[in-house]
């Protein structure tokens, strides 16, 4: 296959960085100690970055750093300083989420490589093409794309894609996920997820409880072909939390499964496959990418590794603490189990073996009483390809060829000059001993040849050595060594550093001054009503309300013949095909839209333009407006006229350091859309006919909140708490009472429950605030 293509490693600590270069990684992803989504992993301070970077550079290897959470004011200046840091010490590219941040990257560092990361939610080409006039050069798709929609964005708009081809996944759109935050508030969008998606939940439709969001870890290794064929550019394996040995036994796998599908080699992809899964799995799905039905994804019956089937348990000795397993395949001393713990001895016929294999009866020690005969036993660790994955490490597996010319002259300094393949050259000069005219031996081209060669322990190795040997000269062994070394050196320090012209730099421009600041202006409040009903519509009628926002067809064709000022929300993930579906309503109705796609928006006002209308375009929260950088760039594209704040912005923790402007809507009051996934327990290929799963509830199996399933326009599954939020009791109005534009968000609220709602939030909490007769 003619293609160029990446492999891409996780690294959340120097040794797994090691791991992932020395078996074969093109690219490694880390983290900072800031700002970074992988608040947990072990992360790089900013002097392991350093080294890092010249690590990765010498061997040819590519540094990206996540900068992919969401940035408050209070941060913003610190986090430019960060990037200040990254982009003078080499790193190749930023992987970010922050729409405002972005914007300032790509004005303060413009030749700065940025990526839009899987947090940005890109699922189609509209999004795709607005990335890349803001300046990214690649785009980490949605899990959730298939190969056939990543063809369809890579032929309409020509950037970089990337894609998760291993590891864990999000049962949630990623960036569309409060389920964390709201459940304890700890933030995926600020890298600290407490995965509640993996808790044990009860199902209402059935009564049973299981790990009903719990996903299963992709695996696409027996299809990494098809992957290449559909326009990926660069292929990601998931594992910032991971140890070294789960980063080289799968960058290994990967790297073996790539080089063999782009050399059409025959490759054992099944062998490969087993042995990733045998340092961690979930159970392996081929994920969405590959057109997995969506009930498969979920692994309900566990949350962590499972390991592999290794045997059935035969016999229980609970008087002597030994169980007898019949083995299905091979188990070795030092392996673990899923029994709890490491294999100790082995006894086979009464003997005891370091290995046994499948097919024996073999005897463990077993201190346990969980173990009954009939149990399936899984290997969940393996202890040899665990000490192969330890090994690698050691090793200088990559390897750069190199050329040299080395001049040895008598009376003279002997001189080396060494080329990489990428053009670097240095020359050096030995200069603590000439070369001597030889009295009972001179140099062979030979012994230098061999003196050169030694390289085992570096990075490098020499295809090609030319040699200007003068007749009858001699230098000692030690310093033919010491001439490679130095030279070595030389050249290493050349390749570290691949862009030099970065030190240079002007003082960051700072987000604004640390001051309490408001929207001014004496503009009138206003006050918008999303309504998933018709009573919740009729309730904003008989109250007033001028601007409402509906999510379905019916809703809009009623609210639009009474109500000044109407909203269609489209959902908040939409692909290619999903903006297809739209046209014909969008042709018809021409409505004002509400929608988290800032790519959608920027087509729709394309689409109104040349059709000669004006309409109203607004972005929802989960575009994650989160800055006033961000604020300021929609103002001054001058497309929307309205941005429901992040409900994770800090104006709801009633923190001084912040501003907004104009733009900002304000959420009151709604029941937040905890996450939005692909996943349903019974979708099938099939188109589903009568849905199951629409206002079905989940309850975690620990307690917490009553959880409600709702579908969208798209059949996606949305978890939304049944209780809602009252956003108002955490803010300031006093300190925001510039801001001009409320939201209240209903659910399953009755017309009456609706109406005491409208009212509370119009009389009794701001009086005057909100005008009844003329702001609302």
């Amino acid at each position: 296959m003619d293609k160029a293509v990446e492999l891409l490693a996780p690294a959340g600590t120097f040794e797994a960085l090691i791991a992932a270069i020395q078996n074969g990684a093109d690219a490694v992803y880390i983290g900072g100690n800031r700002f970074g989504a992988r608040a947990f992993a072990g992360n790089f301070s900013d002097e392991e970055i350093v080294e890092a970077v010249k690590y990765a550079h010498i061997r040819d290897v590519k540094i990206y750093v996540t900068v992919n959470t969401l940035i408050s004011d209070e941060s913003f200046d610190d986090c430019m300083e960060f990037v200040r840091f990254l982009y003078q010490a080499d790193v190749d590219a930023l992987i970010l989420q922050d729409f405002g941040l972005s914007k300032r990257i790509a004005e303060q560092f413009p030749d700065f490589e940025i990526h839009a990361s899987t947090q940005m939610s890109i699922a189609n080409s509209q999004d795709a093409i607005y990335y890349k006039n803001e300046g990214f050069k690649r785009i980490v798709l949605a899990r959730e794309n298939s190969a056939e929609e990543i063809k369809r964005i890579k032929q309409t708009v020509d950037i970089e894609t990337e894609a998760f081809i291993h590891g864990s996944l999000c049962v949630s759109y990623s960036g569309k996920c409060l389920f964390s935050y709201f459940n304890g508030g700890r933030s995926a969008n600020q890298g600290a997820c407490a995965q509640p998606c993996r808790k044990q939940y009860t199902f209402s439709e059935n009564r049973t409880s299981n790990y009903f969001l719990s996903t299963k870890d992709l695996s696409t290794i027996n299809h990494i072909e098809t992957l290449l064929a559909n326009g990926v550019d660069s292929l990601k394996i998931e594992g910032r939390m991971k140890r070294p040995e789960y980063v080289a036994t799968v960058v290994g796998a990967y790297r073996e499964a790539v080089d063999a599908v782009l050399s059409a080699q025959k490759c054992d992809f099944e062998k490969l496959e087993l042995r990733m899964a045998s340092v961690f799995n979930r159970q392996f799905t081929k994920g969405y990418v590959l057109g997995e039905i969506p009930n498969m994804i979920v692994n309900t019956g566990s949350p962590n590794n499972i390991g592999i089937p290794v045997g059935k348990v035969v016999e229980v000795d609970k008087k002597n603490k030994k169980i007898t397993i019949l083995l299905d395949r091979e188990l070795n001393k030092g392996d673990g189990l899923s029994l709890g713990e490491y294999v100790g001895r082995i006894l086979h016929n009464k003997k005891e073996v370091i290995t046994a294999y499948a097919g024996q009866r073999i005897q463990l020690d077993y201190v346990g009483n969980h173990v009954s005969v009939g149990d399936t036993v899984q290997k969940t660790s393996d202890r040899i390809i665990i000490n192969q994955a330890t090994e690698s490490l050691r090793r200088e597996n990559k390897k750069i060829n190199l050329e040299a010319d080395i001049t040895i002259k008598a009376d003279s300094y002997p001189q080396i000059m060494i080329k990489d393949p990428v053009g670097n050259s240095v020359i050096y000069k030995e200069i603590t001993e000439k070369a001597s005219r030889g009295i009972n031996h001179s140099l062979c081209e030979e012994e230098i040849i061999t003196q050169l060669k030694k390289t085992e322990d570096t990075p490098y190795v020499f295809s090609n050595i030319n040699i200007k040997l003068d007749p009858g000269s001699f230098l000692k062994k030690a310093t033919l060594n010491a001439l490679r070394r130095n030279a070595l050196a030389l050249i290493s320090k050349r390749r570290a550093q691949r862009y030099p012209g970065r030190m240079q730099l002007s003082e960051i421009k700072k987000n604004f001054p640390k001051k309490e600041a408001t929207v001014s202006g004496s503009v009138e409040p206003v006050l918008s009503v999303k309504c998933a009903t018709k009573p919740q519509i009729e309730s904003c009628i008989a109250n007033g309300i001028r601007s409402v926002y509906v999510d379905s067809y019916d809703n809009y064709r009623f609210a639009e013949n009474h109500i000044e000022k109407v909203y269609f929300c489209v959902p908040h993930m939409l692909k290619d095909a999903h903006i297809d579906e739209l046209d014909p309503f969008i042709e018809r109705y021409r409505p004002n839209v509400l929608a988290s796609s800032i790519g959608y928006i920027h087509y729709l006002h394309d689409k109104y333009m040349q059709a000669g209308i004006s309409r109203s375009l607004r972005l929802d929260y989960y575009f994650n407006a989160y800055n006033y950088d961000a604020l300021e760039i929609l103002k001054k594209q001058n497309i929307v006229d309205s941005v429901t704040l992040s409900l994770e912005h800090p104006i709801f923790l009633q923190k001084n350091s912040f501003r907004v402007n104009e733009l900002a809507e304000l959420m009151l009051y709604a029941h937040p859309i905890y996450m939005v996934t692909e996943y349903c327990p019974y979708k099938t290929k099939a188109e589903c006919k009568n849905c199951k799963v629409d206002n079905q509830r989940l309850k975690a199996h620990d307690g917490g909140e009553n959880l409600c399933i709702k579908r969208d326009l798209f059949c996606r599954m949305q978890i939304i708490p049944s209780k809602p939020s009252d956003f108002s009791a955490n803010i300031s109005f006093e300190k925001n009472s510039g801001i001009t534009k409320y939201r209240i968000d209903f659910l399953n609220e009755s017309k009456e429950e609706a109406d005491f709602v409208i009212k509370s939030y119009i009389g009794k909490r701001y009086g005057q605030k909100i005008n009844h007769q003329s702001g609302i």
